[in-house]
């Protein structure tokens, strides 16, 4: 179920053309966040997504890269860019699952650099 939230708007001036931008804020801002579970529950489908992204395979020609992909990307990592993305799209009102796959993508390329600074 999705928060409800309350819609107000701004005067931005002459420095935009809109003259107004609309922001929506939760309905309880002294509401209790628990950043830690929220961590831990985003990662937690981050990791089942990754998992799904590169695959297990079968092909014993591609066995090893693959296996070497799954390892630098599924390792225990805290997830920071992925879940940074996610919750910029929640907090304009998107659903995880919109943005899942740029999230995903936004650690595969950080697991990437990671690896080329090793070598």
């Amino acid at each position: 179920m999705r928060p409800r939230y309350t819609a107000f708007t701004v005067g931005l001036g002459s420095l935009s053309r809109l003259h107004h931008r609309r922001f929506l804020t939760a309905p309880n801002p002294s509401e209790d966040f628990d950043f830690i579970l929220y961590m831990a529950n985003k990662a937690k489908s981050i990791n089942k997504a990754l998992n799904e992204f590169v695959p297990l395979c079968t092909n014993p020609f591609l066995h090893k890269i693959r296996e070497a992909m799954r390892y630098s990307l599924l390792s225990n990592g805290k997830r920071v860019r992925p879940v940074l993305c996610l919750a910029a799209c929640e907090l304009v009102g998107g659903h995880e699952s919109a943005a899942m796959r740029t999230a995903c993508a936004v650690e595969m390329i950080h697991a990437s650099s990671l690896i080329q600074d090793d070598l």
